[in-house]
C-alpha cells in the first residue's frame, strides 16, 4: 500500500496533482488510480536514482563550455568563472542560491571533481540535495571524448535528497551504486548499476539498474550549444524499489521505461514521449489492488499546457 511519506515525482506533481477539479474528476480518475500509483513509484525511484547522473551531466556541460571558451587562449578558464550571455554558467547549471557549496577540481585525490551540496535549497534539476558527489573522468578531459571502455564515473558520499511535503520532510538516502557517463556516436549513455536507496530509517532498499540514451542538439554537450534546446531521452531501468505495494512491507520490483522522451533546457519535466511503468515481481504486491501490472503515460504539449494521457487496465484518462 502507498504510505503517507510517499511523494510525487516532479513530472507527476505538476500535472496529476494540479488538474484535479472536484468530485467528478476524482471519479474519473478512480479506474486509473492504481496505475497512477505504479507510475509514481517507478517514476520516483528512477528520478532519485538519477540524481548522481544529473550532477555528472551538468558538470560535463560546464567543463565542455570551459574547454570551448579556452580554445586559443593562453590559460584555461576556471570552471567556476565560465560565463555565457553575461551569466555564470555554474550558477545556471547548479543554482545561484549557494545550493552548491563547493565545486572543486582536484588532482591529488582518486576523483577529478567534487561537488558539495548544501541542504534545503532546490537545484535547477528539481532536487533538494545534501552531501557530496564525486566525478572521476578517468583521464578523459571532456565527456565528448569518452567511450564505453573509458567513461566518466560518478559516485557519492552521505548523499541524500530532501523531500518537502505537507507531511513534513522525508529523505531519500543513496547508500550505494555506480553511474557511468559516456558518448556513443551522437548520443550520451547514462548507465546506473545497483543503486541502493531507502527513505529515512525504513529498512527497505532498492537495487536499481538501467541505461538511458541522452541526445543533445550540440554533440559536444557544451552549455552554450544546449541552452534552451531540446534533449531527447530513451531507455529503461528496473529492480527492487524502495517502495512497497504489499501489505507484507517488502520491496516491490518495478520497471520504468521512456520512449521518445523530450526535455527542454535544464528543465526537469518530460514534455513529450511515452513512459511505461510496471510491477515486474511476484508476491511483492497486492494483486487485488492492482489488476494490471502496467501503466502508460503519454505526454505532449498543447500551447502553454502539458497534457498527460494515462492508460491502465483498458481505461484511458487525459489530464
Amino acid at each position: 500500500m502507498m504510505k503517507k511519506w510517499l511523494f510525487l515525482a516532479a513530472a507527476v506533481s505538476v500535472t496529476l496533482s494540479s488538474c484535479v477539479k472536484g468530485d467528478d474528476y476524482y471519479k474519473e480518475l478512480e479506474p486509473v488510480r492504481p496505475g497512477i500509483n505504479i507510475y509514481q513509484g517507478a517514476g520516483n525511484q528512477n528520478y532519485y536514482s538519477m540524481a548522481p547522473a544529473d550532477a555528472g551531466i551538468r558538470l560535463a556541460m560546464l567543463v565542455a563550455e570551459a574547454a570551448k571558451q579556452s580554445e586559443g587562449q593562453e590559460q584555461e578558464i576556471d570552471i567556476n568563472e565560465v560565463t555565457y550571455n553575461n551569466r555564470n554558467v555554474k550558477d545556471v547549471l547548479f543554482g545561484a542560491d549557494t545550493q552548491v557549496e563547493k565545486l572543486e577540481r582536484t588532482e591529488e585525490l582518486p576523483y577529478d571533481y567534487r561537488i558539495t551540496y548544501r541542504e534545503a535549497i532546490q537545484t535547477p534539476g528539481g532536487y533538494y540535495l545534501q552531501g557530496r558527489v564525486y566525478v572521476n573522468t578517468n583521464g578523459v578531459p571532456t565527456i565528448a571524448e569518452t567511450v564505453e571502455t573509458n567513461a566518466w564515473s560518478v559516485s557519492f558520499e552521505n548523499f541524500r535528497a530532501n523531500v518537502y511535503s505537507s507531511y513534513g520532510v522525508s529523505q531519500v538516502r543513496l547508500s550505494e551504486g555506480v553511474t557511468e557517463l559516456y558518448r556513443n556516436g551522437g548520443v550520451y549513455v547514462i548507465s546506473m548499476s545497483n543503486m541502493a536507496l531507502n527513505v529515512n530509517e525504513i529498512n527497505r532498499y532498492s537495487d536499481w539498474s538501467g541505461a538511458f540514451s541522452l541526445t543533445p542538439e550540440d554533440p559536444t554537450l557544451a552549455y552554450s550549444g544546449c541552452a534552451g534546446k531540446q534533449f531527447k531521452i530513451e531507455g529503461s531501468a528496473d529492480g527492487p524499489s524502495y517502495y512497497t505495494y504489499s501489505s507484507n512491507n517488502v520491496a516491490t520490483s518495478l520497471e520504468y521505461k521512456v520512449a521518445g522522451g523530450i526535455y527542454r533546457g535544464s528543465g526537469v519535466y518530460i514534455l513529450g514521449g511515452v513512459e511505461t511503468c510496471s510491477l515486474i515481481g511476484y508476491s511483492d504486491y497486492d494483486v487485488a489492488l492492482y489488476p494490471s501490472r502496467e501503466v502508460t503515460v503519454a505526454t505532449s504539449v498543447d500551447g502553454d499546457y502539458v497534457v498527460q494521457t494515462v492508460t491502465y487496465n483498458g481505461v484511458t484518462v487525459t489530464l
